[in-house]
């Protein structure tokens, strides 16, 4: 089982270290690595925000496994997440974008999810597809080399496993 907490700045560390993951640059829009500096200037300005949650998925164990950032406009959030390289190819990715997801809707009362995925990182297409999203219809926010996936409440979702710490 998943759990979500929040991210606070003790965890810069790490998501740096997650985010400048080579797998992780490659499926990132901003493929570049980034200066230890830059990143924590960056998750100070992102922490401070009201309207971004800065998340990191947790397991029974207390390990972390990744993290995810949602940032939130009127009554949408717009999911980014990465697993830790260790933990991907379980299976678990498709629980943690679900746990995210019900936090955006149940805990923030967001009408809807959406994700901007590229449109060679098939594997997170995949996982999205699994976890409930939709490609969106043409003009809902696909960039260019993107894809928007979107998730709307209505279908069967697992319980929100936001725990605060």
């Amino acid at each position: 089982m998943i759990r979500l907490r929040k991210a606070d700045l003790n965890d810069a560390r790490q998501l740096y270290d997650w985010r400048n993951d080579a797998e992780t640059r490659r499926a990132s829009f901003n493929t570049l690595p980034i200066r230890y500096e830059d990143h924590l200037r960056w998750l100070k300005q992102k922490l401070s925000d009201q309207h971004v949650r800065f998340l990191i998925a947790v397991d029974e164990e207390n390990r972390n496994l990744g993290y995810a950032r949602l940032d939130l406009s009127a009554d949408q959030a717009e999911i980014s997440l990465s697993l830790d390289k260790h933990q991907r190819g379980k299976g678990i990715g498709v629980a943690f974008i679900q746990a995210v997801t019900n936090y955006a809707v149940d805990d923030l009362k967001g009408r809807r999810v959406v994700a901007r995925i590229k449109k060679s990182n098939v594997i997170s297409a995949s996982a999205f597809r699994r976890a409930g999203f939709r490609n969106a219809a043409a003009g809902e926010g696909a960039a260019v080399d993107s894809i928007a996936m979107v998730y709307e409440p209505g279908d069967s979702r697992v319980g929100s496993s936001m725990n605060k710490r």
